[in-house]
């Protein structure tokens, strides 16, 4: 009886993989250095995101900036998709 539980216990892990990493792999992309997540309905893979270290200059300071990111998606119809994250 044990290990018909233990069988039940697997299935369930292996069956729910899948689902899983297709709501992942669908428009969502996570960059943990800048900490951001965003949503693109035409993301389906990390890759198709260019990120790019910059600098931000900060509105009211003259001549301060900090450093930032930029992340960049653009679509095979020329929409371009731009997210900065700012430190």
């Amino acid at each position: 009886m044990r290990s018909a539980g233990l069988i039940v216990a697997a299935l369930a892990l292996v069956l729910s993989g899948p689902a899983v990493a297709q709501v992942m792999a669908r428009g969502y992309y996570n960059h943990v250095e800048s900490r951001v997540s965003f949503y693109v309905p035409s993301i389906t893979s990390v890759d198709q995101v260019i990120t790019e270290n910059i600098t931000y200059e900060v509105e009211g300071y003259e001549g301060m900036s900090v450093p930032a990111f930029r992340h960049i998606y653009e679509e095979p119809d020329g929409t371009r998709y731009t997210v900065t994250s700012v430190d």
